[in-house]
């Protein structure tokens, strides 16, 4: 999320007639998902909501089944999947680009290692 500002002392209403209180509100933008304007910072909040009447009023499409659900742009394209949890939640499934992406890493111990078996002569780090 970024450039989260302030919030005048405001509460959210869940489904189940609980209430959060709202911390802050800035924009969510991340490559491959729809932009998401005026996204709540909700105290106490520990899963990430997305409101569908928002996703609406950005011309998005959002179709549930049993086992599913498509958020789908003005295009057909779908942006969001979701797969239904035990609990009766959609749960957000990343797309296959996400999923192909590889973070690599090493520990700082292991630095040394890494370095004599790439060949390195040179022992300064």
């Amino acid at each position: 999320m970024t450039g989260v500002d302030k919030y005048v002392s405001s509460y959210v209403t869940f489904g189940d007639g609980a209430k959060g209180k709202i911390l802050g509100i800035g924009n969510l933008i991340k490559n491959g998902l729809p932009r998401l304007d005026k996204v709540l910072l909700v105290k106490g909040l520990t899963a990430n909501l997305i409101s569908i009447s928002q996703l609406c009023d950005q011309r998005m499409k959002v179709n549930f089944s049993k086992h599913e659900c498509q958020i789908i742009d003005e295009k057909g394209e779908v942006h969001i999947r979701g797969t239904r949890s035990k609990d009766n939640c959609y749960l957000w499934v990343p797309q296959e680009e996400a999923q192909l992406s590889t973070c690599l890493m090493s520990k700082e111990e292991e630095v040394k290692m890494w370095h004599k078996k790439f060949g390195h002569l040179n022992s300064k780090l």
